[in-house]
C-alpha cells in the first residue's frame, strides 16, 4: 500500500475580508481546530515530506496579521509553521510584518523561509537575478533574524530547470504552488502545496487526506491549469 501523501497548506493573510488572498480569522480558528480534533499530525514543513499522512502549515509574503490572528491560534494547539518572507516588505510597514515581529514569531518557534527580495517572477529574470533574488533574501533573514533559512516558495509559484537545480543544492525544501498533495517522491525544489482558498468550506477542509479531498483537488487543479494560475500566488 502506498503511504499516504502529505497536505502542505498555504495561508496568506487571516483576516476579516473577502479577498482571494485572505483567511477570515473565524475560518481559521475553525480549520485549526478541527485539525487538532482530527488526529491527523501537524508538522514541520521539512518534516512533512518524509512522514507521510501530515499537515504542515505554510504563511506566504509576511502579512502583518500573522501577529495577531494566526500565532495565537498556532500557539494554542502547539502547530509548527513557516512564514515565506518577502525582506523588502519588512522595511515598507504598512499590511506587512516589519523585522521586530519577523524575530518575535522566530523566536516563537516559527520557522522562516525565504520568498524574494521583492516578490519578482522569478522565471523571467534571469538565471543570475533569480538566484540573487532567493540567496540575497536567505543571508538578510539569517543576519537580521540570527536563524538558519532552509526552506524558500517561489512567488507565484513560478520557476525554471535552472532554479530548480540551484535551489536543491541551496535549500533543504522549496515550494511552489502545484495544487496537490506532497510525496517523498516529489521533486524538494518544488513541493506542491494547497492553497486554502480551495478548502474555504469547512466541508471541503475536512476531506484533507480523505480520498474524496484528492479528487476535489483533480478536478480544481485542471480547471486552474486550464484557467492559468492565479495572479495573487
Amino acid at each position: 500500500m502506498r503511504p499516504s501523501p502529505s497536505a502542505i497548506l498555504t495561508y496568506h493573510s487571516i483576516g476579516g475580508g473577502s479577498s482571494v488572498v485572505e483567511t477570515p480569522a473565524g475560518l481559521f480558528v475553525r480549520q485549526m481546530e478541527w485539525l487538532a480534533e482530527s488526529g491527523m499530525p501537524v508538522v514541520g514543513l521539512e518534516q512533512s515530506i518524509v512522514q507521510p499522512g501530515t499537515v504542515a502549515l505554510t504563511f506566504d509574503d509576511g502579512y502583518r496579521d500573522f501577529m495577531s490572528a494566526a500565532l495565537p491560534v498556532l500557539q494554542r494547539f502547539s502547530f509548527p509553521a513557516t512564514i515565506f518572507a518577502v525582506t523588502d516588505y519588512c522595511r515598507t510597514g504598512g499590511g506587512w510584518m516589519d523585522w521586530e515581529q519577523m524575530r518575535e514569531a522566530a523566536r516563537a518557534g516559527v520557522s522562516i523561509g525565504a520568498h524574494g527580495v521583492d516578490h519578482a517572477d522569478l522565471s523571467r529574470v534571469g538565471p543570475e537575478a533569480a538566484q540573487r533574488q532567493l540567496g540575497d533574501c536567505r543571508r538578510m533573514l539569517e543576519d537580521r533574524l540570527g536563524v538558519a533559512v532552509r526552506t524558500c516558495a517561489y512567488p507565484y509559484g513560478l520557476s525554471t530547470p535552472a532554479l530548480r537545480e540551484w535551489s536543491r543544492r541551496e535549500f533543504a525544501v522549496s515550494c511552489g504552488t502545484r495544487l496537490d498533495y506532497a510525496c517523498s517522491g516529489d521533486d524538494r525544489a518544488d513541493l506542491p502545496r494547497i492553497d486554502v482558498y480551495y478548502l474555504r468550506r469547512m466541508a471541503l477542509f475536512r476531506q484533507i487526506g480523505r480520498p474524496a479531498g484528492r479528487g476535489y483537488l483533480a478536478f480544481r487543479r485542471v480547471l486552474r491549469e486550464r484557467r492559468g494560475r492565479w495572479a495573487y500566488e
